[in-house]
């Protein structure tokens, strides 16, 4: 997407936000992501967006910019720039697969659910 036309969407929520502001009264917040596929691609950004702090979650590692209550997150897979090392073993209990194979099996009745949504919002009917 053209760096231009995402600015003047941001201004256009931005606008938006004040002509509204109970839409927003909830203490929200907004995380911007941009995803990298390299180290040396991180590396660049990271240049740009200047001072950041890092994080490290689930499979990503990311660099983190404060704008108000927003931020940007620069992200990357962590297997692409950290290296995974063994740091130790521990001992946990598990159930022998071979019991739970040779244990019988039942069939049993769960229930189905599904969600019925109004067709429109404004109509709300009980």
């Amino acid at each position: 997407m053209d760096a231009n036309v995402y600015a003047d969407g941001l201004r256009q929520l931005a606008d938006f936000v004040e002509e509204h502001p109970s839409l927003f009264e909830t203490g929200l917040s907004e995380t911007f992501n941009i995803f990298v596929n390299s180290r040396e691609e991180l590396a660049k950004k990271a240049r740009e967006m200047g001072t950041a702090e890092k994080y490290e979650a689930g499979s990503f590692y990311y660099l983190r910019r404060h704008f108000g209550p927003h931020h940007l997150d620069l992200c990357v897979e962590r297997e692409k720039i950290c290296k995974r090392v063994q740091t130790g073993v521990r001992t946990i209990e598990k159930p022998d697969p071979k019991a739970v194979a040779a244990l019988p099996t039942i069939k049993v009745e769960e229930p189905i659910f599904e969600w019925e949504c109004p067709d429109s919002i404004l109509r709300l009917e009980d």
